[in-house]
């Protein structure tokens, strides 16, 4: 066992304070660990995990054949293989988190305790020794959101902040589930650690912040900007006081395609006829213009080349703006290696929208779906294998109403099973399993053989009856 120092600068926020005359305060917390990577010249060779003593002290143990380290903070944050070993890219460096990393919640107004656990910080100084100083330096930032005259109407579950390259290609985001904030908040301070190189808003780029509820949403879009640059270790203030408006009938979702990839949105049918007129953002280039009564064929909506790797957000708006309305046809994603986070809930896909089976089903690198995902589409009876095998997936509170609801009543005979099946299951906390085990059915049939099966790192999972394919045994 030794014991090492980790430094922090006085920019660097773990525990995060921000007090009232704009001072902050920073500390390690007692229960923080830091991530050693040994190195034998160039060659890996483990890692090891260091435990907070107090002040700057972290004890652990060396790694075998290390004669130089690097250290990460938060510890869980960097990935590792699946032979247990730390990832490295092509290069050889340890990337930054990926986006399972930055997905945060905040529990009512101007609270900060959410963010401690995802502000990454390295030192990757080469030839570091384990009895030098290590000099932690911050890897992301933090923006604070002062939002007023927010409608009334809005019963809040998250904010999603988008930045644009160029005009008319939202490219980047980041999100934050809100929690505890009742309908009838006009004033809302919020705080979000974010990745800065990946917020990237370039000349006569846009930003828009969206306030996502679970029947209405509302946005603010900015006028072009000359751009900006976002740089680590840095906290960042957004105001919207005014200028909300109705959210555009819109579906976000980001992907992150390879070089020279032909993306395609694909309908849950093999025809379907358009029940709008849509417009698709790509990301880049030119939108596509899809006119009401198009008839859609071979099981898709509409594809798009990527010649370049990387994020990008597809945002399919519709001119229904009547939720009540069918609003664009189904989709589905079964087996889309590209896709990373759904932003926003589903459009109403008409009465027609029963069956969401293997909707998301062999996503693995799908990190985050919105809470209210489902809300719009009323009909649904069938979501079997819906998330199955969607191992990086964490799922937040609301994506189903609260416990005892009566929201499925109505619906007849459902499937449930397998719809979480291994879902999370390479996350160290995959958050809260919903809890569809209490809902009221009103005499219907439900089907739900293993419909947790596997989701073991739900924080929940014990609760879970068995029959459910939790861990409650005996129920």
């Amino acid at each position: 066992m030794v014991t090492i120092s980790a430094n922090m600068s006085p920019e660097t926020r773990v525990s995060y304070t921000e007090n009232q005359d704009n001072t902050i305060t920073v500390a390690w917390e007692t229960t923080d660990k830091i991530m050693l990577v040994g190195y034998d010249g160039t060659t890996y060779k483990g890692y090891s995990i260091f435990s907070h003593n107090g002040g700057n002290s972290f004890s652990g143990l060396t790694v075998a054949g290390a004669s130089t380290y690097k250290a990460f903070y938060p510890a869980d944050a960097v990935k590792l293989n699946e032979d247990g070993s730390v990832h490295h890219d092509v290069n050889g460096v340890i990337p930054v988190p990926g986006f399972e990393f930055w997905e945060q919640t905040q529990v009512g107004d101007n609270t900060t305790g959410h963010i401690n656990k995802h502000l990454f910080m390295s030192d990757e100084t080469a030839g570091r020794l384990i009895t030098d100083n290590f000099q932690m330096a911050a890897k992301s930032s933090v923006i604070k959101f002062v939002l007023s005259d927010i409608p009334t109407d809005l019963c809040l579950t998250k904010i999603l902040w988008k930045t644009e390259e160029s005009l008319n290609g939202y490219t980047h985001w980041a999100a934050l589930n809100i929690s505890g904030v009742a309908q009838g908040t006009t004033d809302l301070t919020a705080y979000l650690a974010f990745p800065p190189n990946d917020m990237v808003l370039g000349n006569t780029g846009r930003v828009k912040v969206m306030l996502i509820g679970l029947a209405k949403s509302y946005e603010w879009v900015s006028p072009q900007t000359s751009g900006k640059t976002y740089f680590p270790g840095k906290r960042y203030t957004a105001t919207v006081n005014m200028g909300w408006s109705d959210a555009k009938s819109e579906f976000s979702f980001a992907i992150n395609p390879n070089n020279n990839t032909d993306y395609r949105i694909k309908l849950k049918n093999s025809t379907d006829v358009s029940p709008a007129n849509l417009t698709i953002y790509w990301g880049e280039g030119a939108p596509t213009e899809i006119a009401k009564g198009t008839n859609l064929t071979n099981g898709i909506l509409a594809e798009h080349f990527y010649q370049h790797k990387g994020e990008r957000i597809i945002t399919i708006y519709s001119d229904e703006e009547e939720p009540t309305n069918k609003q664009m046809p189904q989709l589905t994603f079964q087996g889309d290696k590209w896709l990373t986070a759904v932003l926003t809930p589903f459009p109403n896909f008409g009465p027609a929208a029963t069956d969401f089976s293997w909707c998301f089903s062999l996503c693995q690198n799908l990190v985050s779906i919105p809470a209210g995902l489902f809300h719009n589409n009323t009909h649904i009876n069938n979501f079997s294998y819906c998330c199955d095998c969607c191992t990086y997936l964490y799922i937040k509170p609301g994506l189903f109403p609260p416990e005892n609801s009566t929201f499925f009543e109505n619906r007849g005979d459902m499937d449930w099973s397998f719809c979480f099946n291994r879902t999370g299951e390479k996350l160290a906390n995959a958050g809260t399993a919903p809890p569809l085990w209490t809902y009221g059915r009103a005499g219907n049939t439900w089907t739900y053989n293993d419909c947790f099966k596997g989701a073991n790192k739900l924080t929940n999972y014990s609760s879970i009856p068995a029959s459910w394919g939790g861990g409650k045994i005996g129920y």
